[in-house]
């Protein structure tokens, strides 16, 4: 009888505990991933973190989640990596701010401000996620939409890493135009985005690099 009435109270407790939030890790966390304080880690599902700084306001590297831990995927470039003009070719860098982030119906919503030399503000909402991206890779997509501003002249552009550290490839697609920095660097590029509506930047774990660190482990052990 002991055993019998002790199998009913454990799905009772399981819910409640789920409830009071004592199984589900935090969404969002400071300095979470051992990057520092000056960073926040958000779990974008599928077993994907990206890892924001929010000096800058550009994600600076992504895990997914393996047997070993994580593997990393660095993505960070250095400042200024925000501008604003009416192309690739006319270009100022503005001054960035982070205001935080909201959650919406479980999605994260991340805040940036713009600060153009006219003095003008520029608001931005980053809304990312994980999804399955160029053939059929992990990836994440993240969906900018600019508030209060259409119809302005001027667009904004993001600097986004395109390769490795190491040189391997990052596959990327977005809906707005993506312009490579050239021969004096491969591995970066510009997304001017669209006038109106949202703009949407998908970076996709390249299938070489997610199996490198696996390769590797078997080499080592003689398998």
């Amino acid at each position: 009888m002991f055993f019998r009435g002790f199998l009913i109270v454990v799905p009772l407790l399981i819910p409640s505990l789920v409830a009071m939030g004592e199984v589900s890790p935090p969404l969002v966390q400071r300095g979470g991933e051992q990057g520092g304080q000056e960073t926040v880690s958000v779990q974008l599902g599928k077993g994907v973190v990206g890892v924001w700084d929010i000096r800058n306001g550009t994600l600076v590297k992504a895990l997914i989640a393996s047997s070993d831990g994580h593997d990393s995927l660095a993505l960070g470039v250095s400042s200024p990596s925000w501008f604003i003009g009416r192309d690739d070719n006319d270009k100022i860098g503005v001054g960035y701010a982070w205001r935080g982030y909201r959650v919406e119906q479980g999605q994260v919503v991340l805040l940036h401000e713009l600060r153009l030399p006219t003095g003008e503000i520029r608001s931005l909402q980053e809304r990312p996620e994980s999804t399955v991206g160029v053939n059929g890779l992990l990836a994440i997509r993240s969906t900018f939409r600019s508030v209060g501003s259409d119809g302005t002249s001027s667009r904004i552009i993001k600097r986004i890493r395109t390769g490795t550290p190491g040189g391997i490839t990052i596959p990327i697609s977005t809906s707005g135009d993506l312009v490579p920095q050239g021969l004096n660097d491969n591995f970066m590029a510009d997304v001017v985005f669209r006038e109106t509506g949202s703009t949407e930047i998908t970076i996709s774990f390249n299938g070489n690099w997610v199996d490198q660190h696996k390769n590797v482990s078997e080499k080592e052990s003689g398998s």
